[in-house]
């Protein structure tokens, strides 16, 4: 007969009773022959509880632990039992007809000719204690079922329902799955490799941390299913339908895809990066949050305020990529040469130590390097155009193949024993890629000397490159051009003008059409002129010089177009 003291516990409430087990896991819980019927017992704890006939017959057992429990001729009939831990408990000569083993665990439940047993759950228990690989349970209802760690590689579940299915690390591994229906199922860090999922209903499925490896998903219906993480490489998503998918950190390496494949733009982008040659293209301004992107050549890639949040770029090949205004935390995978040179553009780095660091192949345009300790540093190959590096110390630095156009450099910029053996002095376009050209010595044979490049930058000390994208508006330039002498002539120091002779100082020494169609004005400076300062005041006159002609254009177009209205209305 049942303990009267703990049947008395167990009818004080679930919370009781489970808090008395905790107390007393040592203690034997007998109950056998107990009357449960319609009891309440949601999360009640009856491991290895003595339940043998007991009567429970419409118990409400939801997620309630019976493993180990003896269960020996219960009365379960029409019990909900869904989400409940029954694995290793002893269901001999029990009767369970109409009992809801929705998601129950039955591993390891043992069950005899005798168990009443619905021919569904008798079915999913034979899988998940018999041997079950190969076998043909096509159009079978497995609905529901518990199947957690299920070996069911080979079986032909074609057309099966199973819908709402816990298949969760399960082996499934060259299952047929072909048409059958697997919405809102749970089959997280299952083995699908080379499945057949073709026509399979997948919609809400949860997937995440599957190998779906070489499986045949074509014409699979993947809408809003959790596909993170999963590993899609080889698999056929011909046709497939995968609107709303979550596709995060997903593997979508050697996926075969079609125009009929619906994929959002953002996983369509990044299966073209993975499986396309992108480098050299424009991924700027784009979403590539949460993505599996290492390994991947992105090389000379404009990457320019792209989100890179969470995305992992181990390996990935960033050389000469433009990493300005690039979104990443700390959980973006960076190697840390390409998280150095992310900060050097976008974070201030001005009279930092750089000192031997490998900076090769980097795109450091427009980059602020004044004052900053470069000795030692390998600059080979890198994109220097437009960088500002006043007072700062490139002794022994290595910038052989590198690109200096229109960098800004002063006399206290130090260049002492620099290891250049040729550089190139213009960057333009080609084929949607930056390429070095003009280089220095012209002659590709030959190389520099110790001592020629400093001697070969020093002569661009004394000039400010003034860049016209659009072309040249040459009394907007002269008028602006003229107020900027001037201004600069009076600010000189009396000793400066010994040295350079105002009709000097400021005066144009060279005009240079590119290939672009741009064109580079030349500007004497003296050699401590700040031409940072210089560049940005004659932009600003510039700009107001050409507001006020545009103004008077237009007052002279309006002025025309009355004098025609006025001989129009005479006519």
């Amino acid at each position: 007969m049942a303990d009267a003291e703990q049947l008395e516990i167990l009818r004080r409430g679930v919370e009781v009773w489970n808090e008395w087990r905790r107390k007393n896991s040592g203690i034997r819980v007998d109950l056998n022959k107990t009357n449960l019927i319609n009891a309440y017992l949601f999360l009640v704890n009856l491991s290895d509880a003595d339940l043998s006939d007991a009567h429970l017959s419409s118990a409400f057992l939801r997620s309630a632990n019976l493993s180990n429990a003896n269960l020996r001729s219960a009365n379960l009939r029409s019990a909900n039992l869904s989400n409940a831990h029954l694995s290793d408990a002893d269901l001999s000569d029990a009767h369970l007809s109409d009992a809801d083993l929705r998601r129950a665990d039955l591993r390891g439940v043992k069950i005899n000719e005798q168990t009443r047993l619905d021919p569904k759950w008798r079915l999913i228990w034979e899988i998940l204690n018999q041997p079950i690989a190969n076998q043909d349970l096509s159009g079978t209802d497995l609905s529901d079922a518990n199947l957690r760690r299920a070996d069911l590689s080979g079986v032909d579940l074609s057309r099966a329902n199973l819908s709402g299915v816990d298949l969760s690390h399960a082996n499934l591994s060259r299952a047929n799955f072909s048409g059958a229906d697997l919405s809102d199922a749970n089959l997280w860090r299952t083995h699908l490799s080379g499945a057949d999922l073709s026509d399979a209903d997948l919609r809400r499925t949860d997937l995440s941390d599957t190998d779906l490896s070489g499986a045949d998903l074509s014409d699979a219906d993947l809408r809003r299913a959790n596909l993170s993480r999963a590993d899609f490489s080889e698999a056929d998503l011909s046709d497939a339908d995968l609107s709303d998918a979550d596709l995060s950190d997903a593997d979508l390496r050697g996926v075969k895809i079609n125009e009929q494949t619906q994929l959002d733009p953002k996983w369509r982008l990044i299966w073209e990066i993975l499986n396309q040659p992108i480098a050299n293209q424009d991924l700027s301004n784009t979403d590539l949050s949460n993505t599996d992107l290492s390994n991947t050549d992105l090389s000379n890639t404009d990457l320019s305020n792209t989100d890179l949040s969470n995305t992992d770029l181990s390996n990935t090949d960033l050389r000469r990529a433009n990493l300005r205004g690039v979104k990443i935390n700390e959980q973006t995978q960076l190697d840390p040469k390409w998280r150095l040179i992310w900060e050097i553009l976008n974070q201030p780095i001005a009279n930092q130590d750089l000192s031997n660091t490998d900076l090769s192949d980097a795109n450091l345009r427009r980059a602020d390097l004044s004052g900053a300790d470069l000795s030692r540093a390998d600059l080979s190959r890198a994109d220097l155009t437009q960088t500002q590096a006043t007072y700062t110390n490139f002794e022994s630095a290595i910038l052989t193949e590198a690109c200096i156009q229109d960098w800004q450099i002063n006399s206290e910029t130090n260049l002492n024993g620099v290891i250049c053996e040729y550089v190139y002095l213009k960057e333009q376009t080609q084929n949607n890629k930056f390429i070095y050209t003009d280089r220095r010595p012209s002659d590709p044979s030959k190389t520099f000397a110790p001592g020629d490049f400093a001697r070969l930058v020093q002569k661009s000390l004394d000039t400010v490159d003034l860049i016209f994208r659009e072309g040249i508006d040459w009394q907007a330039f002269s008028a602006s051009f003229q107020e900027l002498k001037t201004e600069q002539v009076k600010a000189l120091q009396p000793e400066q003008i010994k040295i350079e002779p105002d009709d000097r100082a400021f005066s144009v020494r060279a005009i240079e059409s590119l290939d672009d169609g741009s064109f580079v004005v030349r500007i004497n400076t003296p050699k401590d002129a700040n031409k940072a300062e210089i560049e940005r005041s004659f932009q600003e006159k510039s700009e107001g010089e050409l507001k006020r002609l545009e103004g008077g254009y237009r007052e002279r177009l309006q002025a025309k177009d009355s004098q025609i209205e006025q001989y129009k209305r005479e006519n």
